[in-house]
């Protein structure tokens, strides 16, 4: 009889460490699952503030060419490489937005397929402590 406990005892306990290992892969997999939906975000949100900047650039490059007309600045010599120089600094700057944006989506994506891969070695633990106990107690029930 108390082969019997032994052995139901490791089943108990192949089933308990596989639930557990489960529970802990399945929370794993959430999170790298929300990394990645946020580094999609992380992409719109960018993408959208490049676009926000360049239109306010436009605006205020308008802006600044009616003020020249207005005043009767001649646009030739530098009033026009003050122009120019705005308008490369407006690219520059949206090109930056659009980096950031891309640098912070790769680091999420990295850390949401560590996270994958954590979830994956958590089920394998469990299937490997799972197997243990049943040979555990198939062994004690010898």
């Amino acid at each position: 009889m108390s082969g019997g406990v032994k052995l139901a005892g490791g089943l108990f306990g192949a089933v308990g460490a596989k639930q557990s290992a489960d529970a802990s892969a399945s929370g794993m997999q959430s999170q790298a699952d929300a990394l990645k939906e946020q580094s999609r975000q992380v992409l719109r949100d960018s993408r959208r503030q490049a676009d926000i900047f360049e239109r306010e650039s436009e605006v205020a490059l308008g802006d600044q060419v009616s003020s020249f007309a207005k005043a009767g600045v001649d646009m030739s010599g530098s009033p026009l490489m003050v122009l120019a120089a705005s308008e490369r600094d407006v690219k520059n700057n949206v090109s930056d937005i659009l980096v950031q944006g891309e640098r912070r989506r790769a680091s999420l994506l990295a850390a949401g397929r560590a996270a994958g891969k954590q979830a994956k070695s958590a089920r394998r633990a469990g299937d490997f402590a799972a197997v243990g106990s049943i040979l555990g107690g198939v062994g004690e029930f010898l």
